[in-house]
């Protein structure tokens, strides 16, 4: 028997992209949300950016709801497209100012909807919007726990406690899950290709957070891959 035969297809994914991953999870500009030290004009530009990007997450959702034929796939791609929209008007909300997309957006935006047109079964899809979700869940588990090490007085204000806080929560653990138990489903046919986005999917979150430290100005006119 295979010996990836006892991990989950999903499971497979993110053990290929853990470089990544790491790499990710070790940013300067997750450490800095952490400490709170980040400034708050880099983190409204973070997050303007992520705006952007979640507006088309969720639609992806239901455009791939719309081509399932299975009803409680179709349940659950709508559960996760509501999902992601109240992610998206949560952090609207806190930071309304209109900005335009960077290149790292754009890039990661078209390489959505180009995986979107394939001829793939909305499960294989998948392998294009997991890595986003299973990257900031665990992003909020480990960052979560650094948070709780720094032992701060309950008086002292954390400007970013309540986004760690937010990746951290059952409520979005649990969305990640479903979205990976989706992904499991994928077709022996689409595995090899499936994994491959999966792995460049976890590369265009990185060179997200990389063109996120860079002044806005710069940003704009980065070169989009």
């Amino acid at each position: 028997m295979d010996s990836q035969s006892v991990y989950r297809f999903s499971e497979i994914c993110f053990i290929k992209a853990k470089t990544i991953v790491d790499d990710c999870l070790q940013h300067t500009l997750l450490a800095d949300i952490v400490t709170g030290k980040l400034s708050s004009q880099l983190f409204q530009q973070f997050s303007s950016q992520d705006v952007l990007f979640l507006d088309k997450f969720s639609r992806a959702y239901c455009e791939l709801a719309l081509r399932c034929e299975n009803f409680e796939t179709f349940h659950k791609l709508l559960l996760l497209a509501k999902n992601t929209a109240e992610e998206r008007q949560q952090l609207a909300t806190l930071f309304p100012n209109r900005t335009l997309p960077t290149g790292a957006t754009n890039t990661y935006i078209r390489f959505l909807q180009t995986n979107l047109r394939k001829s793939w079964s909305p499960y294989a899809c998948m392998a294009a919007l997991v890595p986003c979700m299973k990257l900031y869940a665990y992003i909020g588990e480990q960052k979560w726990k650094e948070f709780l090490e720094l032992n701060l007085d309950s008086t002292t204000h954390h400007p970013y406690q309540w986004w760690i806080k937010f990746y951290s929560s059952e409520h979005f653990q649990q969305a990640t899950r479903i979205a990976e138990e989706l992904l499991d489903n994928c077709e022996t046919e689409y595995l090899d290709e499936a994994q491959q986005t999966y792995i460049q999917a976890m590369y265009f979150e990185k060179q997200f957070f990389d063109n996120s430290l860079l002044p806005l100005h710069e940003n704009l006119h980065t070169k989009e891959d």
